[in-house]
């Protein structure tokens, strides 16, 4: 592993490297700032010994050598990698560990051939994921009915997302589309949804929060199709991968 710990000199300083074991690929240990301007460092590694092949952590370490968060995946059916649990612990939210957790998870994805990446959310993280264009990926009609209606209608009349209830009234009443159709532009939906309230930053009020978890998706197709915001995010982590 190469490490240019001075970042006045090079756009990069953590070189991403990978070796190969058991036929999978496991990055080399990576150093990463989630800003040039914080005195946070973070060390991303990942670990293979207590599981392996069936299981990989994915750990973020402060300068000071404690493990501030983690992830568990495993490749499922050859093609998916499926994010088991994802934490960061206590007062380390919301200062960037999560996304260093996130293009190590992409990274791997990508460099093991894999075609998505697969979780459940919790509630709390679902605009967290959304903000990495994971969609979601419910398979359930009534599941995704009550998603949008819980998410999306409740706000019938505050005139704050007045074409996302629109559509989604016109969705819930449609009664000419198959159940798969249905389902497709149900999560599709749900996904612009959130993708609104992102950008406007209307998911930081607590009446736009997620009231329950489900199933989210990031397909290798879609990170190509927004290959410049993963490649601008591993730049602006310090991290020497380009998608």
């Amino acid at each position: 592993m190469k490490i240019n710990n001075n970042p006045q000199t090079s756009p990069y300083f953590g070189n991403l490297t990978f070796r190969k074991v058991n036929g999978i690929k496991l990055f080399e240990e990576f150093h990463c700032k989630p800003k040039r301007t914080d005195a946070r460092d973070y060390f991303v590694r990942i670990t293979s010994e207590e599981c392996f092949p069936d299981e990989l952590c994915i750990k973020v370490d402060n300068n000071n050598c404690s493990t501030i968060g983690a992830c568990e995946v495993t490749i499922e059916n050859k093609d998916t990698l499926f994010n088991e649990n994802m934490e960061v612990f206590g007062r380390n939210k919301r200062h960037g560990a999560g996304t260093a957790i996130q293009l190590a998870t992409i990274a791997t994805m990508f460099e093991n051939g894999l075609k998505k990446i697969k979780l459940y959310s919790l509630a709390e993280a679902v605009h967290f994921h959304s903000k990495f264009k994971f969609e979601p990926k419910i398979t359930e009609l009534s599941e995704l009915e009550d998603a949008i209606t819980r998410n999306i209608l409740i706000h019938d009349g505050d005139g704050m997302i007045d074409n996302a209830i629109i559509e989604a009234k016109e969705w819930l009443n449609n009664d000419r589309l198959s159940k798969k159709a249905k389902i497709t532009q149900g999560n599709r939906i749900l996904y612009e949804y959130l993708q609104r309230i992102n950008a406007s930053k209307l998911n930081e009020m607590d009446e736009f929060q997620t009231p329950l978890g489900f199933t989210m998706e990031l397909t290798k197709k879609k990170i190509l199709e927004n290959k410049d915001f993963y490649n601008e995010l591993f730049k602006k982590f310090n991290i020497d991968y380009q998608i």
